[in-house]
């Protein structure tokens, strides 16, 4: 189980949905969509960009409310998408409709489990509002004065990574893989750091001409370009040239920040 909880997202269902609220020991999030439901596509890359920024603070359950009316029914969800906020089992929040990046982060810092840095507040504000080279500063100083603190780290490496994709400067990726070779021991082994790691030596492998694409993986953690394209490589090769494309596919999977749909190619490459 704490392999799944250090991943912080589920899929939920009646069946695990209150298993799951009373074995989480951070607060709880809970997205209730539908899959026909344009609003909640929209909130969808808020709610990614809030667990990316607030690590660890928070779990994430996603319920297609159209699959299970009654979970939905039981919970008081009658409109889409409602956000509930649970905390030792119970409902202490909820919002519904779309929401602004600022009005998630502000409900989320509300009910996180500790104190926030001040900086990487505003270095969070700031990177939402389109100001990265200002996010950087602060994530800098926030490291800086807390090197380990899990949050400082993740926060300052994927500023790094967003600013080399505004740029095309290689300068910013070389000093996120200088952070992430030099942080303490203990932060090398968390997952996320883990995963960041694996996203900047596959930009450094495979990066050749293409960069623009790649630099979109390791900052959203999700984009279909690159499986689409690489399964496409791998149906159409023979011999060694598949083995490589089928090597690099799964290179590429373990970097992704959506498990499910890296679970869909791996379905698909292990298939043919």
């Amino acid at each position: 189980m704490q392999d799944t909880l250090s991943a912080l997202r589920f899929q939920g269902r009646r069946d695990n949905f209150y298993a799951l609220l009373e074995s989480a020991k951070v607060p709880v999030l809970v997205e209730f969509g539908a899959t026909w439901c344009a609003p909640c596509k929209a909130l969808q890359p808020l709610l990614d960009n809030a667990l990316s920024v607030y690590p660890e603070r928070v779990m994430l359950i996603t319920v297609d409310a159209g699959a299970e009316p009654e979970l939905a029914q039981e919970q008081g969800v009658s409109t889409l998408p409602t956000v509930l906020l649970f905390r030792g089992g119970k409902v202490v929040d909820r919002i519904h409709g779309v929401l602004s990046q600022q009005r998630l982060g502000d409900f989320l810092r509300r009910h996180s489990t500790d104190h926030e840095s001040p900086l990487l507040v505003k270095a969070s504000d700031a990177l939402q509002s389109g100001q990265s080279a200002l996010a950087l500063e602060l994530c800098r100083q926030a490291y800086q004065t807390s090197p380990g603190r899990v949050e400082a780290l993740l926060l300052l490496i994927r500023v790094l990574a967003e600013r080399a994709k505004e740029t095309r400067d290689g300068a910013y990726i070389s000093e996120a893989e200088d952070v992430l070779s030099s942080s303490p021991a203990t932060l090398q082994r968390h997952p996320k750091v883990a995963q960041w790691r694996s996203r900047f030596w596959f930009l450094r492998e495979c990066a050749e001409e293409e960069y623009l694409p790649y630099l979109e993986l390791i900052t959203q953690g999700s984009s279909p370009y690159l499986p689409n394209r690489l399964l496409h490589e791998f149906m159409a090769a023979t011999g060694e040239q598949r083995q490589a494309a089928r090597t690099r596919l799964v290179q590429l999977l373990d970097t992704m920040e959506d498990r499910q749909l890296a679970s869909r190619y791996r379905r698909a490459l292990f298939s043919n």
